[in-house]
């Protein structure tokens, strides 16, 4: 072997001795477009705790009315109690109830449902009227007439609340919780889970809790993946049933 064909031969070893190792492929990020009705915005906080549990993905989360809500939108959607037209996969991630909320000061506990009734339909318009000890003019909160809690009240009650010219319209859950939590006579319906102690949740009577009663529904376009079926486990482990 000459001289120059051995120097070649050394600088290739050299080289190859020397050249960086194969990099690894990074696994890709999964990014999963999840859509949620206003009534389940307490959820949040629990969506983005069990996203964390998810290194290898990540959402887009979008507040959707339930009129315009279309789980063929979305790798995920969550609705309470509506359930989405066509064969997709659906799971029952826990169930919530309608709470009947006043502002704290109303010194009530509990009311009929035919008071109820006459509260929503506007026929009482002032607290005295529902034999309350109470001066002032009821602030009765509505939310728009395709939101779930509006849906479940006016079925319980076999009543239109769109009948009462003397409502207040809230756009959502949260908006109504604020306003009740402002307003000394005040008085409307949400989701339970919204509940906190800025009001008090009051008891209806003759209406059973099953009747005011839904089950939190996610949807999905296909069957969930590994990484999906975690994330939607996370969710039910932490709402319950």
């Amino acid at each position: 072997m000459s001289s120059r064909v051995a120097w070649l031969f050394v600088l290739l070893v050299l080289l190859t001795g020397c050249a960086a190792p194969a990099s690894t492929p990074q696994p890709t990020l999964q990014v999963w477009r999840v859509q949620r009705t206003p009534s389940l915005g307490w959820m949040d906080e629990t969506i983005n705790l069990c996203i964390k549990e998810q290194p290898q993905a990540g959402i887009f989360l979008d507040e959707v009315s339930t009129a315009e809500i279309d789980p063929q939108q979305a790798d995920l959607t969550l609705t309470w109690g509506t359930v989405a037209e066509g064969d997709m996969p659906v799971f029952q991630l826990g169930s919530d109830s309608l709470a009947l909320i006043t502002h704290p000061a109303i010194p009530i506990q509990s009311l009929s449902g035919s008071q109820l009734m006459n509260i929503t339909s506007g026929s009482w318009t002032t607290w005295d009227e529902a034999d309350i000890p109470l001066s002032g003019e009821i602030t009765w909160w509505v939310l728009p007439p395709e939101d779930e809690t509006r849906l479940l009240l006016e079925k319980a009650l076999d009543s239109d609340l769109q009948a009462n010219p003397f409502a207040w319209l809230a756009p959502d859950p949260a908006a109504v919780l604020q306003s009740v939590a402002d307003d000394p006579l005040a008085i409307g319906a949400v989701p339970s889970r919204w509940v906190n102690a800025s009001v008090k949740s009051i008891a209806v009577e003759g209406i059973s809790m099953d009747t005011l009663t839904l089950p939190i529904l996610a949807v999905t376009r296909q069957q969930p993946d590994s990484g999906l079926t975690a994330f939607l486990g996370c969710l039910q482990k932490n709402i319950g049933q």
